[in-house]
């Protein structure tokens, strides 16, 4: 949301996949878009395979958004920026880490997006020697630092706490993982910090500061 108030793109129009992750993410965004200055022109849901896009931006496009944000998984994504390009559509569109997945990222040149936060270098370049290709799989490893969190606390006692002792503990510790510093806040989630990428060259890259 910053890096939408720092481009000035106050007007957007969202893309929501009808999937319990995308819509608790699309929440979320509605719920802080005004601390930001956000306004919200138009709300459109749709099927996880909807493939034809062409009405909805017909629809869509005559509301003048700044910004189209696609909450969407990657075949979404692929289908919504080709029906954009055969109605030769220029606003914008920016989305999450749904775009380190699409396979044809040349259809998204330029375009700046909020993904995962790797910051263990060693281990992202050990992963692409091995492999051959990007380490795009962050959120398998938040599903370690959160095993990680939960040991560390452990290993703050003595003696085994107490189910209580041990969420009190997890709200007042941070640690250091392969995504940066993570912890628990409320409601029992992980918190990270993420960071932007652009697709350059039709390829995703760290989004320089």
């Amino acid at each position: 949301m910053k890096e939408l108030q720092k481009k000035n793109l106050k007007n957007v129009s969202i893309v929501i996949e009808n999937h319990k992750g995308w819509l608790t993410t699309a929440k979320t965004f509605k719920n802080k878009a005004n601390d930001y200055g956000i306004r919200i022109l138009d709300e459109q849901f749709v099927s996880p395979n909807e493939r034809d896009f062409r009405t909805l931006l017909l629809k869509m496009k005559q509301k003048q958004p700044d910004v189209y944000i696609l909450i969407m998984f990657p075949t979404g994504l692929e289908s919504f920026a080709r029906a954009m390009k055969e109605q030769d559509i220029k606003t914008p569109v920016t989305s999450l880490n749904s775009l380190d997945f699409v396979e044809d990222k040349t259809l998204f040149e330029g375009v700046w997006y909020a993904s995962d936060n790797i910051e263990n270098t060693d281990l992202e370049n050990q992963y692409k020697q091995i492999y051959h290709k990007d380490l795009l799989v962050a959120q398998s490893l938040f599903g370690y630092a959160a095993l990680d969190a939960v040991i560390n606390a452990y290993e703050q006692f003595d003696t085994k706490p107490t189910g209580e002792e041990l969420i009190q503990k997890l709200y007042e510790l941070r640690l250091n993982s392969p995504v940066g510093d993570v912890q628990y806040q409320g409601n029992g989630i992980l918190h990270g910090q993420g960071m932007l990428r652009i697709i350059k060259d039709g390829k995703s890259v760290k989004l320089e500061e």
